[in-house]
């Protein structure tokens, strides 16, 4: 699963892939940013590092889901995020880095 950013818009995109999470963007971070507050999906941080709402991402993305098991998936991404440490301390938001476009 990916978040695509850019000029037309944000959503987001291969909802049933759990095993991968990133911001595809051509924006700078600042942009980025803006659009992510702008959907309430999170926000980059100053080191350019994506913080999504895990709330707000998993509702846009189980709405654009086609598993059966995508809750189980869901589950399992965000207990192995939390084990990285990529998901803060009160479990709001989950880290995902900036990439370009495939």
């Amino acid at each position: 699963m990916f978040v695509s950013v850019s000029t037309d818009g944000t959503g987001v995109r291969e909802a049933d892939d759990l095993q991968r999470l990133h911001v595809a963007t051509d924006l700078d971070p600042g942009t980025a940013g803006a659009a992510l507050r702008g959907a309430g999906l999170g926000d980059v941080d100053a080191d350019g590092t994506a913080r999504l709402d895990v709330t707000a991402l998993r509702d846009l993305a189980r709405a654009a889901a086609t598993r059966e098991d995508w809750d189980d998936a869901w589950r399992t991404m965000i207990d192995h995020a939390i084990g990285k440490g990529w998901v803060s301390d009160d479990g709001r938001t989950v880290q995902a880095h900036l990439a370009p476009p495939d």
